[in-house]
């Protein structure tokens, strides 16, 4: 897994199986170098959209991940 933006690297190299819980620790650490960042920010009508795919994984159903996602996505 890997997410890229200028000043901003986040890689997660995994080999094997899907696991829950390896990427509920990748969204949390996503959400604590981003959105917090931008939370940071009182002028947000310029924020970036962020997209993070996966293909071919299943996550969206798992109880662990809707509850990291919360209510607003649309699984």
């Amino acid at each position: 897994m890997q997410f890229n933006q200028p000043q901003l690297t986040l890689t997660v190299d995994v080999i094997g199986p899907y696991n829950t819980g390896r990427l509920v620790a990748l969204l949390h650490d996503l959400y604590g170098r981003v959105v917090l960042g931008e939370e940071r920010d009182v002028d947000r009508r310029n924020q970036p959209t962020y997209i993070i795919v996966w293909d071919n994984v299943a996550f969206h159903h798992s109880h662990a991940v809707r509850v990291v996602c919360g209510p607003s996505q649309n699984g």
